[in-house]
């Protein structure tokens, strides 16, 4: 029997979880992280979404996607072999 891990206390909007929604209609509770990053010594942020990897299975790198009126595009998925996925996101609406 395979384990499955139960998220809904650690994704809850009452504490630190908020909701993203998608093109198409699809929407995830999550954990939104606007994280320091510095690459060739240019700082700046990346914008990181932590949620169940079943909530985000039919979602698509390229995919529109809104977090507290901001819009985003997904630029990587990220499953982290417990059931999370980590979705890696890039500022701003993809241009279509």
């Amino acid at each position: 029997m395979a384990f499955t891990e139960d998220f809904t206390e650690y994704l809850n909007t009452s504490d630190f979880a908020v909701t993203a929604t998608w093109t198409g209609g699809g929407s995830a509770v999550g954990i939104f992280d606007l994280a320091y990053s510095e690459d060739l010594n240019v700082a700046g942020n990346l914008p990181l979404f932590a949620t169940s990897a079943s909530s985000t299975s039919s979602l698509s790198v390229g995919t529109a996607i809104t977090i507290a009126a901001q819009s985003y595009t997904v630029a990587e998925k990220k499953p982290d072999g417990t059931g999370m996925t980590i979705l890696v996101l890039q500022i701003g609406a993809k241009e279509e």
